[in-house]
Parts: structure tokens; C-alpha cells; sequence
């Protein structure tokens, strides 16, 4: 004897236990996705990792090409100035070449809208494909946090921080005012 309620409510379970098991799949295959990330070393501290889709070239330049001006750093790239950044901000590495010295600098360009900008770097290590899931937050700005890559806790960039910065200083222009100097208007 067969009960159709019974065997309506049980095929409607399967049908919610095979739904929850798909739904986990998905979940689990998004979070297991490979993305190619280049290794490298700059200042003090765990080696760093950014998604290479981010990274528009690699480029290795001898450091007296570098100009430092007001605590800036800038390259003439392309026929435009692009300004190099550090991770730490720190711009001595750069200017610890003597002259008599050519030492190469490897930079990292990212490229937004109508503007380029490099990051300077110690050591391009490695790029490798891996899991990306960040383990532990950021302590600083331009990091998104730290993980798990190639077998190493490795620093994730922020490129987006880095983004920001490189547009700022391509944006540092003086302001064009229309209004006369206070000098040359007439008094009402």
C-alpha cells in the first residue's frame, strides 16, 4: 500500500537536501578559484602578493633614472612623469645608489584612466597561481590583509589604496582660480 502524501513530502525533502548540497558546491567552488599573483619583497617584513590582473608591466629601470623631488618620487615614462610610490613610503632604497653605482629598481605599473604610476619594489620573487582567502586582517592602509600563498603568509595589496595615491599625485596642480587678485578688483 502506498501513501501519496507520504511519498509527496518525502520527494519534496529530496528535492530541498539536493537543492542545500548544489548551493553548497557553488559556495565552495567560488571559494576555491585559482588567481595568478606575483610574490615579492619590499621593505621589512612578510613578502607581499597582488593579483596580477592589476599589474599593467613589469618594468626594471637603473635607479638614477629615478628623480626625487620634495620628498616625491617620479620617472620619466612614455613621455609623461609617472610617480613611483613605495609600500612603505619610504624613498631611502631609492636614493642609496651612489652614482658611480647603476643599480636596477624593479617597478610594478598599474595604470587607470589616463595615468600610470609605479610602485617600487625590492625583489619581484615569484608569480604563481593559487587560492586567495585572507586570513587575517590588514594592520595598515594599502594592505587588504594577509594570506596563505605558495605555502607562505604573504601581505595582500590594496591596489585600490595604491590607486588613489597615484592619481593624487598626478592630480597635485595648482588651482587656476578665475577670480582677480584681491589687488586688482575695484571697490563697489
Amino acid at each position: 500500500i502506498l501513501d501519496p502524501n507520504a511519498m509527496s513530502e518525502r520527494a519534496g525533502n529530496m528535492l530541498e537536501e539536493k537543492a542545500a548540497e548544489e548551493s553548497e558546491e557553488t559556495v565552495s567552488d567560488a571559494g576555491s578559484e585559482k588567481v595568478a599573483m606575483l610574490l615579492f619583497k619590499a621593505g621589512n617584513g612578510a613578502p607581499k602578493a597582488v593579483e596580477l590582473e592589476h599589474i599593467t608591466r613589469l618594468e626594471h629601470v637603473e635607479s638614477s633614472q629615478i628623480e626625487i623631488m620634495e620628498g616625491r618620487a617620479a620617472l620619466q615614462y612614455r613621455g609623461k612623469l609617472m610617480p613611483i610610490l613605495t609600500v612603505n613610503g619610504d624613498f631611502s632604497g631609492l636614493l642609496a645608489a651612489s652614482s658611480e653605482e647603476t643599480r636596477i629598481q624593479p617597478l610594478l605599473v598599474f595604470t587607470g584612466e589616463g595615468y600610470a604610476m609605479g610602485l617600487a619594489v625590492d625583489e619581484i620573487v615569484d608569480v604563481v597561481e593559487d587560492h586567495m582567502t585572507i586570513e587575517l586582517s590588514a594592520d595598515r592602509p594599502g594592505v587588504r590583509g594577509t594570506a596563505i600563498v605558495a605555502g607562505r603568509a604573504c601581505e595582500i595589496l590594496d591596489v585600490d589604496y595604491y590607486h588613489l595615491r597615484g592619481l593624487a599625485e598626478h592630480q597635485r596642480q595648482p588651482a587656476h582660480s578665475s577670480e582677480k587678485p584681491a589687488s586688482e578688483r575695484t571697490a563697489a
